[in-house]
């Protein structure tokens, strides 16, 4: 009995994620490097702004969801994202000696 209620229990936990949806952010960062930075360190810095960039988006992203029958409010929701990043693509970067240029999709 035990095993079936957690079986169940677990259904409808699980049920609300096959409903979510991928949400992709793309931003751009420059970092100016100092006379100390390498290339390395200048991409490091970079790709963590970056992703502070989107965290700071993240927290401005939510979703809201009105339904109206008949002129009624039937449902209203609204649904804030909150998410780590799983995957960061970098589709473009530069290095000139003095700027590192980054783009990336997460």
């Amino acid at each position: 009995m035990q095993i079936f209620l957690a079986v169940i229990l677990n259904i409808f936990l699980f049920a609300g994620l096959s409903h979510a949806e991928k949400v992709t952010f793309v931003k751009e960062y420059t970092y100016q490097a100092s006379e100390i930075d390498s290339k390395v360190t200048a991409r490091a810095i970079a790709v963590e702004q970056v992703k502070r960039l989107v965290l700071e988006e993240l927290g401005t992203y939510l979703l809201a969801e009105t339904e109206v029958k008949d002129f009624r409010l039937t449902k209203d929701r609204v649904v804030i994202l909150t998410a780590g990043i799983v995957q960061t693509e970098i589709s473009n970067e530069k290095w000139d000696g003095e700027r590192y240029y980054l783009k990336a999709r997460i």
